[in-house]
């Protein structure tokens, strides 16, 4: 597998996407720094691009790393649109703890789920089979519900039963660093899940 010029330009479209969806997460956490709002809009413009360059130098030397690039690029874009949908619901409920933050973390995993399965199916793991487009789903459903247990057990655990170590930690913040974690779990697992189960012909 080689990463094509499309591929490329996919990921500025990727980049973008995930620049304009970080910056409510930048204000509803009152994350300041000198000029945050360009930094963070295209900081990804450029990282998601080099990260698939830096894959396809992997895939010429090594033998694998191209489509591991193309998974984290549109992991990624997952990763933000929940982020971004979990701030602004638990921001505008004032919820950020208990077992009721499980279900404002349940729409921006559907929505990132969503957004997971298209870019998976069509562009990572895709292959000129003549499958159809829903072909694979069920399959992917399955890895899916175990990584959501995955997330939502780890942001319900760390969000209720472990204090902030620190009093820069709002409870906000510490949502977040929960969120986090348990992502940096799921995905792992949903990689190899993703290869070996759902997408595997």
């Amino acid at each position: 597998m080689i990463i094509t010029k499309l591929d490329y330009k996919l990921s500025f479209l990727i980049g973008t996407l995930i620049g304009v969806l970080l910056l409510p997460i930048l204000f509803i956490l009152d994350i300041s720094f000198p000029y945050r709002v360009a930094i963070v809009f295209f900081a990804p413009f450029f990282a998601i691009p080099l990260g698939l360059l830096f894959g396809n130098f992997l895939q010429s030397y090594f033998g694998i790393g191209a489509r591991f690039s193309k998974y984290a690029a549109s992991g990624i874009l997952s990763f933000a649109i929940d982020f971004a949908t979990l701030n602004i619901l638990s921001y505008y409920t004032g919820i950020t703890a208990g077992l009721t933050i499980g279900w404002i973390n349940l729409p921006g995993f559907l929505l990132a789920l969503t957004n997971a399965y298209l870019w998976n199916k069509l562009w990572v793991f895709y292959k000129n089979d003549g499958s159809g487009i829903f072909t694979h789903l069920p399959r992917f459903l399955f890895v899916v519900f175990v990584g959501l247990i995955i997330n939502s057990s780890i942001v319900i655990f760390m969000s209720t039963n472990i204090a902030p170590p620190h009093q820069a930690f709002t409870e906000q913040r510490w949502l977040n660093v929960a969120k986090i974690i348990a992502s940096a779990v799921a995905v792992m697992w949903n990689f190899f899940g993703y290869k070996f189960i759902a997408f595997k012909n």
